[in-house]
């Protein structure tokens, strides 16, 4: 499942959102519930999950690991639509996001992120300014041989 695009939604007085109809379609007439988590820089990250999957993946691998895992996970918070595809946002998650009335859901490969509109906006058009240099970034990345690092070295 690929989820993507930019939708304006509003939060109403019970903080409730709706899941927009062309991500509701991508997960499929059986739905999904939502695991809802902080993310590194702040945004709040939706990520989807079959009904009936209320698994989260382990997050291993060293302590920094542990503490990334400790903190995701301790925030995290189940989100299941109602028959509109509404979800409604815990108010902790609502203050600690500082996420007003008008949201922006952006749709990110495997999960959604949550912004408040005015900030969205912002980091968008940040990228926009950004973009020959990430471009540029990018494809010097994909272009290194194989194994090869930064100076050419063979790495590992």
């Amino acid at each position: 499942m690929l989820l993507f695009g930019e939708y304006d939604v509003t939060l109403d007085a019970k903080r409730r959102m709706t899941i927009p109809l062309p991500v509701r379609r991508c997960l499929g007439e059986e739905g999904a519930v939502f695991h809802a988590t902080g993310g590194t820089d702040g945004r709040l990250c939706m990520y989807p999950r079959p009904e009936g999957d209320p698994s989260l993946q382990p997050i291993t691998g060293g302590p920094n690991l542990w503490e990334l895992g400790c903190f995701l996970y301790t925030f995290a918070t189940p989100l299941r639509p109602d028959s509109t595809g509404r979800v409604r946002l815990p108010q902790r998650l609502v203050r600690r996001h500082s996420l007003g009335r008008d949201l922006t859901i952006i749709g990110v490969r495997d999960h959604l992120e949550v912004w408040n509109r005015i900030e969205w906006r912002t980091r968008a058009a940040e990228f926009e300014r950004e973009m020959p240099r990430i471009s540029a970034a990018a494809s010097q990345m994909w272009s290194r041989p194989s194994g090869r690092a930064a100076d050419g070295r063979q790495s590992g």
